[in-house]
């Protein structure tokens, strides 16, 4: 190998802190945090600078995508214990009032469970569940719009 490229080279251990740093700080933005997980991945890529070391973007990378799916999962967990509540505050927020469409609708459920996550974004099935929950509890105090 080019004794230049090598040379250039972290050590395993400079990239294992760099890469965590990098994660620690991708982690930390929003936007990220909210994105659906599919979506993660590039945004992850997207905040590392250029130039920087691809060995610690691509750890850096991996492990933002892989916290930010273990942080999600147990955020909802909890929350799930909770989505009669929550479909009661839904059905209240002006979001969810003014909509039209179901996916207004399930976009507002959407709003509503990041602000109760941490900022994470909720797994399809939670989104549409709270969104059901929500419907329901319109149907049963004789709401008339569905």
């Amino acid at each position: 190998m080019d004794d230049t490229i090598e040379a250039e080279r972290l050590s395993e251990e400079d990239r294992a802190r760099l890469a965590d740093e990098l994660a620690s700080t991708i982690l930390a933005d929003p936007q990220f945090r909210a994105a659906p997980r599919s979506d993660r991945q590039r945004l992850a890529r997207l905040a590392i600078r250029r130039g920087t070391d691809w060995l610690a973007a691509r750890d850096a990378t991996l492990q933002a995508c892989d916290r930010a799916q273990e942080m999600t999962e147990a955020v909802y967990e909890q929350i799930n214990g909770r989505l009669d509540e929550l479909a009661a505050e839904l059905l209240a927020s002006p979001a969810y009032q003014q909509a039209s469409s179901a996916v207004a609708r399930k976009q507002a459920a959407v709003r509503l469970l990041i602000a109760h996550a941490d900022g994470f974004s909720p797994p399809a099935l939670v989104r549409d569940e709270l969104h059901a929950r929500a419907q329901r509890l319109r149907k049963a105090k004789g709401d008339g719009l569905f």
